[in-house]
C-alpha cells in the first residue's frame, strides 16, 4: 500500500513538474544564455582595454637609486621559532607533564627513531 502511494506522488509530481515548469524553464534557460553571451563581449572588450594600458605603463628603474627610497624603513615582523605541535594530533590529551616532553624536537625524534629498533 506504501509503495502503491510512493509511485502515485512520485507520478503526479513528474506530471506537474511537467506542466508547470517543463516548458517555461527551457526557453527562458535559452533567453537566459543569449543575454549571458552578449555580456560576455561587452566585459571581454572592456578587459581588453584594460590591459593595453597595463602594457602601455612604463617604469623609470632609477626611483630604486634614489637616496629617499634608499632612506625607506622595513618595519618587518620576525616570528620567532615556536614550539613544534604533538607527535601525534590525534592522541588522547596527556597531562602538562607529558606534553612538555613530547613538545619538543628531540623527544619526537627519539619516538620515531625508537619505534623502528
Amino acid at each position: 500500500m506504501i509503495a502503491v502511494i510512493c509511485v502515485a506522488t512520485l507520478v503526479a509530481g513528474y506530471f506537474l513538474y511537467g506542466q508547470v515548469g517543463g516548458g517555461s524553464s527551457s526557453s527562458a534557460s535559452l533567453t537566459s544564455t543569449a543575454a549571458d553571451q552578449s555580456g560576455s563581449g561587452q566585459a571581454g572588450s572592456s578587459l581588453v582595454v584594460a590591459l593595453q594600458r597595463l602594457k602601455s605603463v612604463t617604469l623609470d628603474a632609477s626611483i630604486f637609486s634614489n637616496n629617499t627610497f634608499q632612506s625607506l624603513t622595513d618595519f618587518g615582523v620576525v616570528i620567532p621559532p615556536q614550539q613544534l605541535g604533538r607527535p601525534n594530533p590525534f592522541s588522547p590529551i596527556a597531562t602538562t607533564s607529558n606534553l612538555t616532553n613530547a613538545v619538543t624536537l628531540p623527544s619526537v625524534i627519539k619516538t620515531f627513531s625508537g619505534a623502528g629498533q
